[in-house]
């Protein structure tokens, strides 16, 4: 996965550092596959209820190629049953939303 271009702030180093290491070390590491970490990492945003990192999230899994529209829905449908109704409807309207910008996905 390429890394992310970040202009250094020096009011921010440890934002940068965290997420040129994110993407530069943990996303890369071996074992599991950047499909595998998506999937852990939507688990995870989707439990915290952080709407903002779901779509970010979902919207790179689609993006990519990572995940299909229809495995998208079922991922929806699944974590309703772990993750709360709450959590899971604002995965529902992430997932439309983004399905519906990339038709052709």
């Amino acid at each position: 996965m390429p890394l992310p271009t970040i202009e250094r702030d020096p009011a921010v180093p440890a934002v940068v550092d965290t997420i040129e290491h994110l993407f530069g070390e943990v996303w890369s590491r071996g074992h599991l596959t950047t499909r595998d970490r998506r999937l852990i990492a939507l688990g995870a945003t989707t439990m915290l209820g952080r709407q903002d990192l779901l779509e970010t999230q979902l919207r790179g899994a689609l993006t990519n190629g990572e995940l299909t529209p229809a495995q998208l829905r079922e991922i929806e449908y699944f974590i309703n049953y772990y993750a709360s109704v709450e959590n899971g409807t604002a995965i529902l309207y992430v997932v439309e939303k983004l399905i519906a910008e990339h038709p052709g996905a």
